[in-house]
């Protein structure tokens, strides 16, 4: 019913999907909706999904004019051993990518330095904000050195992600 929605609607170049259960299979088939209406998404909201790195992939490689992709709290993305197909897509395609949005999607120290050796090697030349706030909280030193790899690597590239607060601090309060 997606996918037959989105072909409908030719002039639709920014859907929020966020919370509609998309997984992997939906979103290759989601990957190639636009080639068959015609159009081109512009922007692409996947909150709060079932997304894995394979479908974040298959979303990079066939959306090539795809400027913004949230895939914040897909908790697989970074999760698993596929994350290296992702950092494979960030080197061959997504030119035209401007935001990525890979908050709270489950990456590790691993998959953080996947990442920004896609990028050394030239991958998603345009990319401008990548979002990694909740995610490498187990990580410690070892994440705060990627993410200064990462930053050293595209140094325009603003690489937004933030300390949890001390526990028992919130929102600026301290206990």
């Amino acid at each position: 019913a997606l996918l037959s929605g989105l072909r409908s609607a030719p002039m639709l170049a920014t859907p929020t999907l966020g919370s509609c259960a998309i997984d992997d299979d939906a979103a290759v088939a989601l990957s190639t909706a636009p080639s068959a209406r015609g159009s081109r998404l512009a922007s692409l909201d996947l909150r709060s999904n079932r997304l894995g790195a394979v479908g974040a992939a298959a979303l990079l490689r066939g959306l090539a004019e795809l400027r913004s992709l949230a895939l914040f709290d897909n908790a697989a993305v970074g999760g698993s051993s596929d994350v290296q197909c992702l950092s494979s897509a960030l080197r061959a395609s997504a030119a035209s990518l401007h935001t990525l949005d890979l908050g709270a999607c489950g990456l590790e120290t691993a998959a953080l330095r996947a990442l920004g050796a896609a990028l050394r090697e030239g991958g998603a030349p345009g990319l401008q904000c990548l979002e990694v706030f909740g995610n490498g909280t187990a990580s410690g030193d070892a994440w705060h050195e990627a993410l200064v790899e990462l930053r050293a690597t595209r140094p325009g590239l603003d690489v937004a992600w933030k300390d949890a607060p001390p526990e028992g601090e919130r929102l600026g309060q301290k206990p």
